[in-house]
């Protein structure tokens, strides 16, 4: 994380950090909320970043089956 956060830091215009500090919120550290705002920042920056639609569609998906979940109990 921190290795991300000082890319950014660096070159605050550069999307590609912030999609791969999403992937990690995603996938390693199961923090969702912090995954989606770095990929739509990175979206924001750069929006020909196909990963970043990609993961944030991943995001989308797993909030429409928690809440299909809910309502279902």
């Amino acid at each position: 994380e921190r290795v991300y956060l000082k890319a950014i830091e660096l070159d605050p215009k550069n999307a590609i950090p912030h999609n791969n500090l999403g992937d990690l919120y995603h996938y390693k550290l199961k923090r969702p909320d912090e995954a989606e705002r770095e990929y739509f920042k990175a979206i924001e920056l750069d929006p020909k970043l196909m990963e970043a639609y990609a993961f944030r569609a991943l995001g989308y998906n797993r909030a429409i089956e928690k809440r299909y979940a809910q309502v279902f109990q």
